[in-house]
């Protein structure tokens, strides 16, 4: 089953287009690991179950950003929820 011997996976970095206001802005960070693992662009290799659709709910996973740049972003934070 996945992700059940470690508990825990790291994300893939995610791009964040600075070219734009984002005073209020917010990022679905559980949408991103939707997007990323179970997206429409989702390729299998041969002989790969082809009914992989094994999700971590929302509310299983904790979010962390680990690093950001101080100088571009201010008051961020994570709701309970990912966003």
């Amino acid at each position: 089953k996945l992700f059940t011997a470690n508990k825990w996976f790291y994300m893939p970095s995610i791009t964040i287009d600075v070219n734009v206001d984002l005073t209020s802005a917010t990022i679905d960070l559980y949408q991103k690991y939707e997007d990323a693992f179970f997206g429409s662009d989702l390729i299998r290799s041969t002989g790969a179950d082809p009914t992989f659709t094994t999700k971590i709910t929302k509310d299983k996973l904790a979010y962390y950003v680990t690093g950001y740049d101080k100088t571009v972003f201010k008051n961020v934070s994570i709701s309970i929820d990912g966003v």
